[in-house]
């Protein structure tokens, strides 16, 4: 039997448990999310009612994919959302750069700079991509029924939209 000598053999004991079960929880995350493509992944952080899950395939993505366009979109956001939003331009800006026509990158415009910058972004997309209003529209629809209901309830939501056709 397992004797307890002095509190701090505890902490110690509590310390490494923590830790193991961290870094276990890690790598069964990494194993999930390797099953699926980035453009999957990057969809899920955007659909997710989870902002703890969003967080967390973003923080995948960034640092399991840097250099693709989910991971520069990724980084750019963790960028905003630590407040750091020299660093999101300057990722934004790379990600334009490399990937300037892909439908990621001019999602991310749209809702980057001034106004006009913002429409001249829509409008590419729009030539580019035919569903492109429908992609941008349901991903920012979804972040407005999320922040407004707390939840997500895909039957509600579906029929919200029914109801907008």
């Amino acid at each position: 039997m397992f004797k307890v000598r002095n509190i701090s053999q505890i902490s110690v004991t509590m310390l490494f448990v923590s830790l193991l079960l961290s870094v276990t929880a890690c790598s069964l995350q990494v194993h999930e999310y390797g099953q699926y493509k980035t453009d999957e992944l990057l969809l899920r952080s955007h659909t997710t009612p989870s902002k703890a899950e969003k967080i967390q395939l973003r923080a995948y993505l960034a640092e399991s994919h840097p250099e693709t366009v989910a991971g520069y979109y990724s980084k750019a956001y963790i960028a905003y959302e630590n407040s750091n939003t020299d660093q999101e331009k300057k990722l934004f800006e790379s990600m334009l750069k490399k990937y300037p026509d892909d439908v990621n990158t001019i999602h991310y415009q749209s809702f980057m700079g001034d106004l006009s910058s913002q429409i001249a972004a829509s409008k590419k997309g729009i030539k580019l991509y035919p569903d492109f209003l429908n992609y941008n529209f349901v991903i920012r629809l979804t972040d407005i029924y999320i922040a407004n209901k707390k939840t997500l309830d895909i039957d509600a939501f579906q029929q919200e939209l029914k109801v907008m056709e």
